[in-house]
């Protein structure tokens, strides 16, 4: 259960769901024909607390490795992409594991990695990034058909979302060509990849960041995930586009028209060269020789004379949990707290703030539950599944209407 933390009353939460306070006014832009709404979103929304959970897995019952994802299923069932373990976990109601689903290889049904689920009716989908496929399961979970995801100008594609009309969202990072040594800005194009038809571009999109170290016959490409990156989330009938290092949510619909922007209300954190330190320290870390040409060629890429930006990205992270998408915001030192903010996709504002421990992810979810991946200092990882504000598990009765808080 969600319950509002009490610095108001719970009646004011329930007379003022979701209100802009401060707006000073609605920004008119035209953007590929289309007007959209510039939002700025209320600094009071509603800090709210998860309570009971509906059920948590006991990691010695249910081993998992590397989650990645999660999905409800009908009849309360959750299930979870596990990773590591190269397998979908079915989960009862309670919590218990039901059974699994796939096993490490590359046959009908079988993973690498399994990186992101979606349903349709009683269909389970799941989408495994190293094999670049999606595989497709019956009610009964058993595997019925899979299917490669397209190249697009030559170059695989990333699966970003599912749609409800049985087709996937998909990226391609454009190619660089004579890149100097520097910072790269990674644009890709987004492509809607129907079951029965060609893909169709919808949008070009600054995505992420990377380090080009060229050298006088090679040149070696470096991912800087401290750097941020772009999020894209199916949320609703549409989709949430978190732009890259920038506090505005775009919301657009299901052709990928802009509607509307909230500009979320984060402070900008000064970026700390520590974070490049211990990105490289585990870059050298990974390769263990000292006397290899990789470790120097990292040693140099990451050291004093690596580019620091002034600010730090402001999201972190991001789940779609039923018709909302939740996002982390980036801290400031070594809290044991993140702050998650509840974007209502349907009313264009954020709804309510969650504290969660810095160690847990929220994973998916529906409008009635959320689900949370905690690690503890082990390492070992559980599901929690809890339910969403104003439902019928709510303690007071004002709030029991569904979705109060998130999508009303």
């Amino acid at each position: 259960m969600l319950r509002p933390i009490l610095k108001r009353s719970r009646a004011s939460v329930l007379m003022r769901p979701g209100i802009l306070r401060g707006l000073s006014h609605l920004l008119s832009a035209a953007l590929a024909g289309a007007t959209a709404e510039m939002l700025h979103a209320q600094t009071t929304a509603p800090l709210i607390e998860l309570g009971p959970p509906r059920f948590r897995t006991n990691a010695d019952e249910v081993e998992l490795h590397r989650v990645r994802h999660a999905v409800v299923l009908a009849g309360g069932r959750v299930a979870v992409a596990d990773a590591g373990n190269h397998r979908v976990v079915i989960l009862t109601p309670q919590g218990r594991a039901e059974r699994t689903v796939g096993r490490l290889g590359s046959g009908p049904g079988d993973f690498r990695s399994v990186d992101l689920l979606s349903t349709r009716g009683d269909t389970l989908f799941a989408y495994d990034a190293m094999l670049a496929r999606v595989s497709k399961f019956d009610g009964k979970l058993r595997a019925i058909h899979s299917a490669q995801l397209p190249l697009h100008e030559g170059r695989p594609t990333t699966l970003r979302a599912f749609t409800d009309g049985g087709s996937v969202v998909v990226t391609s990072t454009a190619a660089h060509f004579r890149q100097p040594t520097g910072l790269l800005l990674n644009r890709v194009t987004v492509l809607s990849v129907p079951s029965d038809s060609p893909p169709r571009i919808l949008s070009t999109v600054d995505w992420s960041y990377s380090y080009h170290y060229a050298e006088r016959t090679s040149s070696t490409t470096y991912a800087v995930p401290f750097l941020g990156n772009a999020f894209l989330f199916r949320s609703g009938d549409g989709f949430t586009l978190v732009k890259l290092a920038s506090n505005d949510v775009e919301i657009r619909d299901s052709s990928f028209k802009l509607l509307g922007i909230i500009s979320v209300p984060a402070r900008r954190l000064s970026f700390d060269r520590s974070h490049i330190d211990g990105y490289r320290d585990s870059l050298l870390k990974r390769i263990g020789n000292a006397a290899s040409p990789a470790y120097a060629r990292v040693a140099t890429v990451f050291g004093p004379s690596f580019p620091v930006p002034r600010d730090r990205p402001v999201i972190t992270d991001g789940a779609s949990v039923g018709r909302a998408v939740w996002l982390r915001l980036a801290v400031a030192g070594q809290p044991e707290m993140s702050e998650w903010l509840i974007v209502s996709t349907p009313r264009r504002v954020v709804s309510a703030r969650v504290l969660l421990p810095r160690s847990s992810r929220v994973l998916g979810g529906s409008d009635d539950v959320v689900v949370v991946l905690e690690r503890d200092d082990s390492g070992a990882e559980t599901i929690c599944c809890d339910f969403q504000p104003g439902w019928p598990q709510a303690a007071n009765p004002l709030l029991r209407g569904p979705g109060l808080l998130v999508i009303n």
